[in-house]
């Protein structure tokens, strides 16, 4: 009984103290005036990808990939992607100072929900693999923008999307038989490491 409760603990400190932790380190590097992996500041990324304006937090495609490939822009689905990656680094606009826009207790919460969500998977034993197939119009359910419209081309969209706790990637297949190789379809897969040519992952991070 006392192994159980010290398990208990465990996981309610995964689930709730891991996403706060974060926001507070968010939150004390943007009053220092942080920079992204890239090595540029938050607010040149933002400049180069919304022509100046901070109200966006998309990210920059690495480089050599195009920005708009068949209808899917990296930089129109940053806004989706806040979502599955809500503790991605990438989405890290430290110079918008989150603490007084009310967004270090967004992601939290949007934090604390996604451990969640993995925490029960992982407890049901449904996360055997890293990346789960789930149908696209269960998945539609989450990706929203900020109004809370579902994007217009996912709307007609029957294919599978893949949820990968391990890499924070979202990968929409055109195609469900290309499930098992999930770089070669780079265009439609969002990752914090980008998919490189042959299936190969390219550990450059957004």
């Amino acid at each position: 009984m006392q192994g159980t409760g010290k398990f208990c603990v465990f996981i309610a400190a995964f689930i709730f103290i891991c996403p706060i932790c974060h926001c507070l380190l968010d939150t004390v590097t943007g009053l220092l005036g942080g920079s992204n992996n890239n090595g540029n500041t938050d607010n040149e990324n933002v400049e180069k990808n919304t022509g100046g304006s901070t109200a966006s937090t998309a990210c920059s495609p690495p480089e050599g990939y195009t920005d708009n490939i068949d209808g899917f822009s990296y930089r129109d689905y940053g806004e989706t992607l806040n979502y599955w990656k809500a503790m991605s680094t990438c989405h890290k606009n430290r110079a918008r100072l989150p603490l007084f826009k009310g967004e270090a207790m967004y992601n939290t919460i949007k934090g604390i929900l996604r451990n969640l969500s993995y925490t029960v998977g992982l407890l049901a034993n449904v996360n055997e693999t890293r990346a789960q197939a789930i149908p696209a119009n269960e998945a539609l359910r989450f990706l929203k923008w900020n109004d809370g419209t579902t994007p217009l081309d996912l709307q007609f969209m029957t294919e599978t999307i893949i949820f990968d706790e391990g890499e924070m990637c979202m990968t929409i297949f055109k195609d469900k038989h290309l499930s098992d190789t999930p770089c070669r379809n780079r265009t439609h897969t969002f990752c914090q490491f980008p998919c490189a040519d042959e299936g190969k992952e390219q550990r450059n991070q957004w």
